[in-house]
């Protein structure tokens, strides 16, 4: 009996799911989704998308790749966004001011042909 192909496949579920966890970017203990401010990117693997948002950095934590989404408290940061499209990447640096209980998406544009990526912004989701 091969048992290779489950373990491969199990081995490939766990490595995928720490691209969907959330960085908590600030210090204490943790707190609820009405608290905080959450910026979501875009999942390091991505299945034939042209474009990709990846976070990078918010304010002074590094953001690796285990995750896309931050967890910040309200006010001002500072977000480094890296947009990706066919092999070609743009770093943006995104100010904001981030509002408690608020989701946002990272938002990219691409030129024409999506050949290069010409605008980073967010968009808040509720």
């Amino acid at each position: 009996m091969n048992t290779l192909g489950p373990r491969l496949l199990a081995i490939a579920a766990i490595l995928a799911l720490p691209g969907c966890m959330s960085l908590r970017a600030y210090d204490g203990k943790k707190l609820g989704g009405d608290s905080v401010a959450v910026v979501k990117g875009d999942y390091k693997v991505r299945a034939g998308a042209p474009l990709s948002l990846l976070l990078r950095k918010a304010d002074e934590y590094p953001i690796d790749v285990r995750y896309s989404a931050v967890e910040l408290l309200p006010g001002v940061h500072t977000l480094l966004i890296d947009c990706q499209i066919n092999g070609s990447v743009s770093r943006y640096s995104i100010e904001a001011e981030l509002e408690a209980g608020v989701k946002y998406r990272i938002v990219g544009e691409s030129g024409s042909g999506n050949r290069d990526c010409q605008n980073v912004r967010l968009n808040a989701l509720n």
